[in-house]
């Protein structure tokens, strides 16, 4: 039988607070102000490293960009090179 006992740990944790847009600047509380249940959600990252089974070793390089200008500068500016968009619908 294990017999368990109940113990209080404490420790700190880092937590998005808020994020500012690289782009307008502009700040949001903790995502891209959207409602409860809604999704907005830019990726812009390059990553590089190595994987062996055992594990690894990179690293990332990341942009904080808002859907606003994500939609209204960075698409525009890729699809000046000829870039088409690809839309994709998600259903969970």
């Amino acid at each position: 039988m294990k017999n368990k006992k109940t113990i209080k740990r404490e420790y700190e944790d880092e937590i998005v607070e808020s994020i500012t847009c690289d782009i307008c600047k502009i700040t949001f509380d903790r995502k891209w102000g959207a409602g409860n249940f809604d999704v907005l959600e830019t990726k812009i990252s390059f990553g590089s490293g190595t994987l062996y089974p055992e594990g690894g070793y990179g690293e990332t390089i990341e942009f904080d960009i808002c859907p606003d200008c994500f939609v209204d500068t960075i698409a525009p500016f890729i699809e000046g090179f000829g870039s088409k968009r690809q839309v994709t619908d998600w259903n969970v």
